[in-house]
């Protein structure tokens, strides 16, 4: 034979076997009228859906002094406190979340409010280092979510994610719900540590402290002029008040990881005995007369302090475009609502509340405070078999449960 023909007879049957391939895909591994379809085989199903818990270690008093510096967030549901957290992973040989938190605390209030969304990714990197997510490959849990936040989100709840009570990987409707519930988590722990860090003079707090308007840096000279003040004092009460007053000046401006913070707990231990950084910053929690220490969720969320919205509205000016202005001012809205807790309604009438309005008509015309409210408000409006991709398309997802691998097939297919 011929060495063309021999070419002839390889070209053929390379022919014929991209067509059948091609004949393959489109009639038998994706049905007609679909555009893709992709195989997922299901784990073994977990003995228990419960995550285990980060290991425990012991944590020494200094560390958690430290973390006693950081914003007061709550345990919520299987998730420990974030001091409590923050001091665990540091006494295991990790700051990366006391870091975190302390560079989110250190913005300046205007930092809170940018259009490229910086300041919530910087929480929502928090969040992966609170729930120990943040390794975690974005991609390992199908191409519909980011595996980070489903992880934080199940490290929360404490139990593993399984759709239909099989699948890890959540399908395209699924996934829309789900990251929107972590977006809600994710605008609730943006307020918290706002409220606790560069945003607290934003709203006007339900009373003001004697000692509100004190800031001393912890420096080598402030530290030895404390250290020389308390020795003056000759009974444990004066002592103990001394040092109260003192960290009361101190806190604000303390950072968890200042290199002079264990000096400052060894001076307090000598000064009195059995007590130290951690027993004086426990007796300051909730202080009544410190405005510093009111709880965020105390703070009355109607009264926007309005020199605060003359801030909003210079920054605003210097926003050109109308699609930049509108994500700045939903960023200021964004935080606003979560301290309307008392009710939008209720607030509406307030005179800070319709300045707030009108700054936001001043600089985007093309906007208002109850749109943008409303906006933020939607539900999700995907249905079971629907959803939108990265594109903007609305596609129609088909799910077929394969018994023999097991499994399922998900196809997806431009919807009318």
């Amino acid at each position: 034979m011929k060495k063309s023909s021999v070419i002839a007879v390889l070209c053929a049957l390379l022919l014929v076997a991209g067509l059948s391939y091609y004949f393959y895909k489109a009639y038998y591994s994706v049905p007609p009228g679909y555009e893709e379809c992709f195989d997922e085989v299901a784990p073994p199903r977990p003995a228990s859906l419960a995550l285990a818990p980060p290991p425990a270690v012991t944590v020494p008093p200094m560390v958690t002094a430290q973390a006693m510096l950081l914003p007061d967030i709550p345990a919520i549901k299987a998730m420990p406190s974030l001091r409590a957290e923050a001091a665990r992973q540091k006494a295991a040989g990790s700051d990366a979340l006391i870091k975190a938190v302390t560079a989110f605390q250190s913005h300046a209030f205007t930092d809170l409010f940018t259009p490229d969304d910086k300041m919530r990714q910087e929480v929502r990197q928090i969040m992966f280092l609170l729930a120990g997510t943040e390794k975690v490959e974005e991609d390992s849990r199908g191409r519909f979510m980011d595996a980070r936040e489903l992880a934080t989100m199940e490290r929360f709840g404490g139990e593993h994610y399984l759709q239909l009570g099989e699948f890890p990987n959540p399908t395209p409707p699924a996934s829309v719900h789900l990251s929107d519930s972590f977006d809600k988590m994710l605008d609730v722990y943006f307020y918290m540590l706002a409220m606790s860090g560069p945003g607290r003079e934003l709203y006007v707090p339900s009373g003001e402290g004697l000692l509100s308007g004190f800031r001393v840096e912890l420096n080598r000279k402030s530290l030895d002029q404390f250290i020389a003040q308390s020795g003056r004092m000759t009974d444990e009460a004066g002592k103990l008040a001394f040092w109260q007053n003192a960290l009361r000046m101190l806190r604000p401006t303390l950072k968890p990881l200042d290199p002079l913070v264990p000096e400052l707990d060894a001076a307090i231990r000598a000064s009195l005995p059995g007590r130290g950084l951690v027993d004086i910053l426990s007796l300051l929690e909730g202080g009544d007369d410190d405005a510093e220490e009111v709880n965020v969720l105390t703070i009355n969320p109607g009264l926007f302090a309005p020199e605060k919205i003359a801030l909003l509205t210079e920054k605003a000016k210097t926003i050109k475009t109308p699609e930049a202005q509108t994500a700045y001012w939903t960023n200021v809205v964004r935080l606003a609502r979560q301290g309307l807790a008392a009710g939008w309604n209720d607030l509406v009438a307030s005179k800070n509340i319709l300045a707030l309005d009108t700054a936001i008509r001043e600089t985007a015309p093309h906007e208002n405070l109850k749109v943008i409210q409303d906006r933020l408000q939607e539900p999700v409006t995907t249905g079971d078999k629907f959803y939108t991709d990265e594109k903007g398309r609305r596609m129609l997802v088909e799910v077929m449960i394969t018994k023999e691998k097991p499994g399922r097939t998900v196809c997806l297919k431009r919807a009318n």
